[in-house]
């Protein structure tokens, strides 16, 4: 059931997968801080979970 899942998902996203391919998007000045920024702040909740559940 779960391969059927998968399968039909790969289906499904086919189309748009070969449409970034084609055309990709360059990276801006400062989108990596923006990135990291993002992930900086997924990391401190992470270890607000963390220290809550202690």
């Amino acid at each position: 059931m779960a391969l059927a899942a998968g399968v039909l998902m790969l289906v499904a996203i086919w189309p748009r997968l070969k449409h970034w391919r084609e055309n990709k998007v360059e990276a801006q000045p400062g989108d990596w801080s923006n990135a990291l920024f993002v992930l900086g702040l997924v990391m401190l909740f992470v270890l607000l979970l963390v220290m809550s559940v202690q």
